[in-house]
């Protein structure tokens, strides 16, 4: 069994977060990554471990999915040897708590990537109350391993400052990396290149193409009413919602109540399809509620602007991903559950082409420049590289 001189422990994965970690190995050393969502690995450096995949089906899949990949985890982090960085990603939210143990029973040095924020997002979808005795003891072990861990890092500024008040400690150190798309796989396409769109989208049509998971924290129901609305007029609109999750027979049958003759509901397409699907909207609607925003930033806004969509955040105006939009200019910004606000957004990117274009145009220039996995890989090397020291580390 190779040695190995840091390991990364993440449930489920993109393609692009392998591939950060094998082209990372070439600077910092044989890397072991345990997942449950392993993809095609080409990097002689990186060994990936493949766990328990995540479930996201129902509330108690979830659990159970999380639950099995935390013991497959820690089983396989007592055999270990030696002293390697172990960064835990909040995938399973809880995966912190198995750095935090390592940290104090064998003296590790520890790294923690927030992606979401936990328990707040349990407590702010209603699956429990703040005062929960769980809730209480989850936050407090939280605060512990923020506080040992060698470097934390999350993926906005309203996420930093969320996790330094979870932690209690306005000084807590916190490095805001944000997150990346390939922009090498993901570009702009023209309609007669792309083969999902001819497939499913309208010649002659706008498309508002949300795509990803369908859950309580993303609020929908506002999109189906502003396409209501839109339905009715004369404006050459489409919606499509590629994705599943939680929400998701809830949301098919809203839309079908409302009868919605402009959109079309697709399950989750191959990875190998979605630089296709991805680059069919002109408009990508990224929404979160607005009372867990300050929570995440929606991984898909930058995969969206790498393939050149114009971004409808449907999310609260102090939100990362709100901020984002206005300052790069590649978007707007509405409330998620304003649906003459969103329909009126649609409307004026249709009366508007040459703003429209200009969006798109801003959205893949933002995504090379600042959010491509060149960009990101520097950062995160610097980071990493006065961490990891590369001994003999065995997983025996």
């Amino acid at each position: 069994m190779r040695h190995h001189a840091w390991i990364v422990i993440n449930q489920s994965q993109s393609p692009s977060f392998q591939r950060l970690l094998g082209k990372l190995t070439e600077s910092l050393g044989p890397c072991l990554l345990i997942t449950g969502m392993p993809h095609p690995n080409s990097s002689p450096l990186l060994t990936i471990m493949e766990g328990p995949s995540y479930d996201r089906r129902s509330k108690s899949a979830r659990l159970r999915s999380w639950s099995s990949f935390m013991l497959f985890a820690t089983r396989k982090m007592v055999e270990v040897r030696g002293r390697p960085l172990v960064f835990t990603v909040t995938n399973p939210p809880m995966l912190p708590h198995l750095g935090l143990s390592l940290s104090k029973l064998r003296g590790w040095s520890t790294g923690i990537l927030v992606w979401d924020l936990y328990p707040e997002h349990i407590v702010q979808q209603g699956w429990m109350a703040k005062s929960n005795p769980l809730v209480r003891c989850w936050s407090a072990v939280n605060r512990q391993a923020y506080r040992r861990s060698s470097a934390t890092i999350t993926i906005g500024e309203g996420m930093a400052r969320a996790i330094r008040v979870q932690a209690k400690d306005p000084s807590l150190p916190i490095s805001v990396i944000p997150n990346w798309a390939n922009t090498k796989d993901l570009r702009p396409l023209a309609r007669s290149e792309n083969d999902f769109a001819k497939k499913h989208c309208s010649p002659g049509s706008l498309t508002v193409l949300y795509s990803g998971n369908i859950g309580a924290s993303h609020s929908l129901n506002g999109l189906l009413q502003a396409a209501k609305q839109l339905s009715t007029e004369r404006a050459a609109i489409e919606f499509l919602i590629v994705g599943s999750g939680l929400q998701a027979e809830a949301l098919a049958a809203e839309a079908k109540q409302l009868e919605l003759a402009n959109l079309k509901m697709l399950p989750y397409q191959p990875w190998k399809t979605l630089p296709l699907s991805l680059a069919s909207g002109d408009i990508a609607v990224v929404s979160q509620a607005s009372s867990t925003s300050h929570l995440s930033v929606p991984s898909k806004t930058y995969s969206a602007m790498a393939v050149g969509s114009a971004i409808l955040a449907l999310s609260s105006p102090d939100s990362d991903l709100a901020r984002m939009v206005r300052e790069h200019r590649v978007g707007l910004v509405c409330d998620p559950d304003n649906s003459q606000a969103i329909a009126e957004a649609l409307r004026e990117l249709t009366r508007d082409s040459d703003r429209l274009l200009a969006m798109k145009r801003r959205s893949r220039e933002v995504a090379e420049r600042f959010y491509s996995e060149e960009v990101v890989e520097k950062r995160f090397l610097e980071l990493l590289a006065p961490l990891v020291t590369q001994e003999d580390n065995d997983l025996q």
